[in-house]
């Protein structure tokens, strides 16, 4: 029975010098350790095969490489990712086509005896890892599902995902097929994991006691009790601070929030208002008008009509105000932050704000106006106070932009 020739024999059998200076090459790749990485050991070869053929290792790279028509900038690393996708898929058609014709039939024979690597889970995430920005993708994917949740808790669950599928080979199934897991797939699985752990957080007491926290089969099955559903007893606080101080902090019982539950849309509606304020300073009254009308549902035409101007430039108020909306989020996510940090630094300064927080000027400036606007800081010379009222919603339980109404 006739078989392929090794890539040793071949080299002796080859008619050309490129095709045999390729395939002493090829017999010098160490296909156990990384064949789909082949750059680590790239150089190693070519100086492998140079001492068989008792010459300098550039001229076997010359052979093996520009001899085979890579060419130009970033000729090599050409050369290893078309060899590579070879061993991962077995089809050496690329490569082939370039060797000389008198020994094209040899090169196929000796490559399509080689045993075909395939793709792994692990190499397959380190190239996302690498080039595709994987962990910062999935951890932006989650904070719109998880708004709530620290970024950083968002991206531990990115890294402990990713850490568990490259293990446990979880994609191997997917890639061997040639075709890997979606990216809103991946997404779908780290988002399971999340919500696992937060469920998770039902079984700690101080989570349970303080936010409310409860087990996956409590909410399904609505298994609470009606203690447990009840706010009007939380009367007090105790916060941690720095060096093992306690502060006791007092929970206003006629605040409406507490007794009426969330938020009206009146109040959101104002937070927006202030919003709106912020973010067009000159000339906050007229589209701060612009807002309450498009809440009522007004048209571009009507609004013209009212406020006596061209429907075109009405068109753009109201765009305007749309793009400021849409900015919002940002803002409320700073002031959140900022209102958190000047009630465990008082009399910080913006500098400080800006430093500690990572914080972009701008953003953070108009933070600071809203809380200032809706009277939860004041500031004292250079320096900002949380007021009361500020005070008691830097340690409420509400998240997000509820913390600034």
């Amino acid at each position: 029975m006739k078989t392929n020739p090794s890539p040793h024999a071949g080299a002796v059998l080859a008619k050309t010098t490129k095709a045999r200076r390729f395939l002493l090459f090829i017999a010098h790749l160490d296909l156990k350790v990384d064949p789909l990485n082949l750059n680590d050991q790239f150089t190693q070869a070519l100086r492998e095969a140079a001492a068989s053929e008792n010459v300098h290792w550039k001229v076997v790279r010359r052979d093996v490489v520009l001899g085979l028509g890579y060419l130009g900038r970033g000729a090599q690393d050409r050369f290893s990712h078309e060899l590579g996708e070879g061993f991962r898929s077995g089809n050496f058609s690329l490569i082939v086509d370039r060797t000389p014709k008198r020994d094209r039939a040899l090169v196929k024979s000796v490559l399509t005896s080689l045993p075909c690597v395939g793709v792994t889970t692990a190499r397959w995430l380190n190239e996302q890892l690498a080039h595709h920005n994987l962990v910062e993708r999935l951890t932006t994917a989650l904070t719109y599902k998880f708004r709530w949740e620290n970024r950083e808790a968002l991206r531990g669950d990115v890294h402990m995902s990713i850490a568990r599928w490259g293990a446990g080979g979880v994609m191997d199934e997917y890639l061997a097929k040639d075709r890997p897991p979606s990216f809103s797939l991946m997404t779908q699985w780290v988002a399971q994991k999340t919500t696992s752990r937060l469920y998770r957080r039902g079984q700690d007491a101080l989570h349970r006691e303080m936010r409310g926290t409860r087990t996956e089969s409590e909410c399904r099955h609505g298994a609470m009790s009606e203690a447990a559903m009840d706010a009007t007893d939380w009367r007090t606080a105790v916060v941690q601070g720095e060096e093992d101080s306690f502060t006791t902090v007092v929970v206003d019982p006629n605040d409406p929030r507490d007794n009426e539950g969330e938020p009206s849309n009146g109040d959101r509606l104002g937070l927006l208002r202030d919003l709106i304020r912020v973010a067009r300073p000159r000339a906050a009254d007229r589209y701060v008008r612009v807002l309450d009308y498009l809440s009522t549902g007004m048209t571009k035409d009507e609004i013209a009509d009212t406020e006596g101007i061209q429907p075109l430039r009405a068109g753009k108020l109201t765009q305007r105000v749309r793009d400021d909306i849409k900015k919002s989020e940002v803002t409320v996510e700073d002031a959140v932050k900022i209102l958190q940090y000047v009630a465990d630094e008082p009399y910080a300064t913006t500098t400080d704000i800006l430093d500690d927080l990572s914080l972009e000027s701008e953003n953070a400036i108009k933070a600071l106006r809203l809380l200032a606007l809706r009277g939860l800081i004041a500031e004292e010379g250079e320096s900002f106070v949380v007021t009361a009222a500020g005070g008691r919603q830097a340690f409420s339980q509400d998240e997000g932009a509820d913390k600034l109404l």
